[in-house]
């Protein structure tokens, strides 16, 4: 059975869900996004609507996916710290780290870093399906954030050399 955006009529264990046409779209989009930067390490909540979400960008790379219980809402709980220190210590000097969780846990994530390296987000911290955050961290503070929405696909239209075309 095909997953629903909502897992509403999904049936079965929920980390399991897996997802769903629209998502698949959504992970390519996210790899073309992604790949343009240099990317060391992925990781992801051990769902698997999460390491499929980065598995496009993966191939593109030639990387694995790691799986990071702490990230799923299961494991988040009492392990916030620990999932603090984990995106705090992806990448490498000048390499960027890639890691994909849910919903329910990424504002929270990125409340606690940005508190705890007093900024104050202008922002809402929202975590909308499809969407990423772009941490920028020098000697391991956050020093600045980027939301990016998810890619609205309805609208896409052929593009040559950044110029749209109209069809």
């Amino acid at each position: 059975m095909p997953a629903r955006g909502t897992g509403s009529d999904w049936t079965g264990d929920d980390r399991e869900r897996p997802l769903d046409e629209l998502g698949w779209a959504q992970a390519d989009g996210l790899a073309r996004l992604l790949a343009r930067f240099d990317v060391a390490q992925i990781v992801s909540a051990d769902v698997d609507r999460c390491t499929q979400t980065v598995a496009p960008l993966a191939e593109a790379l030639g990387l694995d996916v790691r799986p990071e219980p702490i990230l799923s809402e299961v494991e988040y709980p009492g392990r916030e710290d620990e999932a603090v220190a984990l995106i705090r210590g992806l990448g490498a000097p000048d390499r960027d780290g890639v890691a994909c969780s849910l919903g329910d846990v990424i504002p929270d994530l990125l409340r606690r870093i940005a508190e705890h390296d007093h900024r104050e987000e202008r922002a809402p911290l929202i975590a909308r399906k499809g969407s990423v955050w772009a941490l920028t961290f020098s000697a391991g503070r956050l020093l600045e954030t980027e939301y990016i929405a998810q890619p609205d696909l309805s609208a896409e239209r052929p593009v040559e050399m950044g110029v749209s075309v109209e069809a």
